[in-house]
């Protein structure tokens, strides 16, 4: 057992890690300390209730009684605060201890502190595998992480460790020196995300006059209601907590869990369980471009750990928890709600076809997740957002997303056939991972079942995808099959090798790297769009490259290396090791979200930080103007956006679906720089953004003809109807105003510079 004194050793050595990273990514410490001892309140009574009321073994309930808890204290901050507009809702859940946990309990859990005989390598590998996800968006990161990887798996002794910490130390150092200047910009959209977790803690999910709009809680509520309770508690500024603390936060969570998994529900060594982590880490559709997307990934793993472990407990408990597990998921990202609908009718069926035992546990599983599902369903899914989103459905048109320039094939035959290439990429991981677990036996595990279920839905939406968040609908149903595949074939890997086959490994190993890297520079090199570039890409995405080469090493290796009666298994297994490497190289060299950070610099400070007249007026706007102010404006995107018919040109393309054609001024694009940074509400505000997202094409219309009016007519007429909409002031970007109206008949003019002025109106 571990003393007293090696946990604190531990739990310090934990915490000084948490406090690097926070530091490195430019978080204060007072901060952090606030934001930990925010997340200790938040944690306990989940990992109290998770530890009194289920089966799992210690360290499986308490991340996922983390996860519980977390997820149970924002959703009671988002009911109370919208019902009863009391901000004190993340306290509810502590109610729970003395209902769930009896005092039996918590003498078990003296007793037996759930600590294992784990050692220092076991306990620092979630950690490092926590900068792959990082690395995923943050690029600079990728270089140490792999080193301190690598040390951390080939050094053993503990001197050897202390070195190779105080090298990685050095390195982040100087890495961190020579990241990009603006590092944390890593997507327009993060503006928008850093507005919305403001308003929903100060003025509610609802409010009609926010940045949402009439969007409103529909949008990733419980992501954003988090982020602001964060933010509010530990005295942050919204952008701290969403760009620095949760990126940090939720990969710590998430690689803890997938480690825990590993440990816990599989076989695997340490050294297969770390290549598992770090390869599940390189091929998950893992960004921050989207946080309420990697946040639901944790979530889900989360409740896939739950709801796949020994069923036991009271039904009504068992309903109750899985309630708010599918709900958390719902209000997080919708697009993880068909992986919790099939696998847990998967998983029912299954219990009770093969009458396992717990089967009643499964029923109340499903029964709870279904009635969070159908509640959900009502209050959000049966409006315009949601057919407008299966308006926008398509043929093919995931592929279309990952390659655009398919359309430009005139031959109709050439272009189905480019498409179908880049549709089936999608289905070799799930090949693999059928064939793998009916070799090993595992095909009707409990995780297998759950996890597969979502596969023929994935591979429907991959073929039928509209707009770019229904390709999430597809990332989503494959992130359990990732796993559970990556978990079996890894664990197929023989290790015991001689010295000439290690050497030959490593030299495969090498050459695969090389060869990807190269490939990928050849391809970025070539992006001219003639007939021929297009098909690279095409053939590149579609993962036709890494499976070919893992054949033909395959095949080479059993010709010229392997001296084994069973070729056949000794072939698959090179096969998917270098298919995998190859995989997983693209994936770090893959440059396709919309990274921003990597690519700006000091000249590029307008996009990251706004023209330095966008900044006084912002802050004129945050010293001059109350704080309920509402705010409208003309200023969308500069010249292209000039004058009072641009927006009614762009409507009028842009059909009834999602699928937004190209226009010169691209539908005002998606500036939330005016609320994220002044805290003042404003009318209407990245229009493109919001469109895109399911904003009423209506409501859009109504709001920008009330703001374009006022900026060029300044008559009363327009004037009222804006003030009938509750806004009290107008900032009016005088580039972007097209008539020659004089100053003085918009009203009282409050402060103005060179390109704005502030009017009350």
């Amino acid at each position: 057992m571990f003393t007293q004194r090696r946990i604190a050793a531990r739990a310090a050595l934990a915490l000084a890690i948490v406090l690097g990273l926070m530091t490195s990514f430019g978080v204060p410490v007072s901060v952090t300390v606030l934001v930990l001892c925010t997340l200790v309140i938040q944690i306990l009574p989940g990992a109290l209730v998770m530890r009194a009321s289920t089966s799992m073994s210690s360290s499986e309930q308490l991340m996922v009684g983390a996860v519980f808890g977390v997820v149970l204290s924002s959703l009671s901050q988002v009911v109370l605060f919208e019902i009863a507009g009391f901000r004190f809702g993340f306290l509810l859940p502590v109610v729970l201890i003395p209902i769930f946990v009896r005092r039996t309990h918590l003498r078990a859990i003296r007793a037996n502190s759930g600590l294992s005989q784990a050692s220092l390598r076991d306990e620092m590998m979630p950690f490092v595998i926590s900068l792959f996800y990082l690395s995923r968006d943050f690029r600079w990161l990728f270089l140490p992480t792999g080193l301190a990887f690598l040390c951390l798996l080939l050094i053993r002794s503990r001197f050897g460790l202390r070195v190779a910490v105080v090298g990685f130390a050095a390195l982040a150092v100087a890495t961190w020196r020579q990241r990009p200047t603006f590092w944390w910009f890593i997507a327009d959209d993060l503006q928008a995300f850093e507005s919305i977790s403001f308003h929903f803690l100060k003025f509610g999910a609802n409010d009609m006059l926010g940045p949402l709009g009439t969007l409103g809680s529909r949008y990733h509520v419980l992501t954003y209601q988090w982020s602001g309770t964060l933010s509010w508690l530990s005295f942050a500024e919204p952008y701290v907590i969403l760009n620095r603390v949760l990126p940090i936060l939720i990969a710590i969570g998430t690689s803890f869990l997938i480690w825990i998994y590993l440990k816990e529900r599989t076989t695997l060594s340490f050294v297969k369980r770390a290549f598992a982590a770090v390869f599940f880490a390189l091929l998950v559709n893992y960004s921050y471009v989207s946080p309420s997307y990697v946040l639901g990934i944790t979530i889900l793993i989360g409740g896939f750990l739950y709801w796949t472990s020994v069923a036991t407990a009271y039904p009504v408990r068992r309903f109750l928890f899985s309630f708010v597990f599918a709900t958390a998921l719902a209000l997080t990202k919708s697009s993880n709600i068909p992986v919790v609908v099939f696998g847990l009718a998967a998983l029912t069926l299954w219990s009770f076809v093969g009458r396992q035992p717990g089967r009643l546990m499964r029923f109340a599983d499903g029964l709870g997740a279904a009635a969070a599902l159908v509640l959900y369903s009502a209050l959000y899914l049966f409006d315009t957002r949601t057919s407008r989103q299966i308006e926008s459905f398509r043929l093919f048109g995931y592929a279309k997303q990952v390659v655009p320039e398919i359309d430009s094939f005139a031959d109709r035959p050439m272009r189905a056939i480019a498409l179908s290439l880049v549709t089936v990429g999608i289905l070799v991981i799930p090949i693999l991972t059928i064939f793998s677990l009916q070799k090993s036996g595992q095909f009707w595990s409990r995780e297998s079942i759950f996890g597969l279920s979502a596969v023929p839905f994935a591979i429907a939406m991959a073929f039928i995808s509209g707009n770019q968040a229904n390709g999430y609908f597809v990332s989503s149903g494959l992130n359990l099959v990732h796993l559970i595949g990556l978990t079996t074939l890894i664990g197929s890997f023989d290790l015991r090798l001689s010295f000439s086959q290690r050497l030959v490994g490593l030299i495969i190993c090498g050459a695969t790297i090389v060869f990807t890297i190269v490939l990928r520079w050849i391809i970025s090199l070539r992006n001219s769009g003639s007939v021929e570039d297009v098909w690279l890409r095409v053939v590149e995405s579609s993962l036709l490259i890494p499976i070919v080469l893992g054949l033909i090493v395959a095949c080479l290796a059993q010709v010229f290396v392997v001296r084994s009666s069973q070729r056949a298994r000794s072939m698959f297994v090179v096969a998917c090791s270098v298919a995998l490497l190859a995989v997983g190289t693209r994936e770090v060299t893959l440059v396709q979200q919309l990274d921003k950070g990597p690519e700006l610099s000091d000249s590029n400070s307008d996009q990251a930080l706004g023209t330095r007249s966008e900044q006084e007026m912002i802050r004129l706007v945050s010293d001059v103007l109350p704080a309920d102010a509402i705010l409208a404006t003309n200023h969308f995107c500069g010249s292209e956006c000039r004058g009072i018919e641009w927006f009614s040109r762009d409507l009028d393309l842009m059909g009834d679906d999602f699928n937004l054609p190209q226009t010169p001024s691209g539908y005002g694009g998606k500036n939330f720089r005016l609320s994220a940074e002044s805290r003042r509400r404003v009318l209407l505000e990245g229009p493109f953004w919001l469109l895109i997202n399911g904003y009423s094409v209506s409501d859009a219309r109504t709001r920008m003809s009330m703001s374009l009016n006022f900026a060029e007519k300044a008559s009363p007429e327009a004037k009222e109807q804006l003030k009938s909409l509750g806004v009290t002031h107008f900032v009016l970007h005088l580039p972007s105003r097209a008539s020659t109206v004089p100053l003085d008949q918009y009203g009282e003019l409050v402060e103005r510079n060179q390109d704005f002025v502030i009017l009350r109106i």
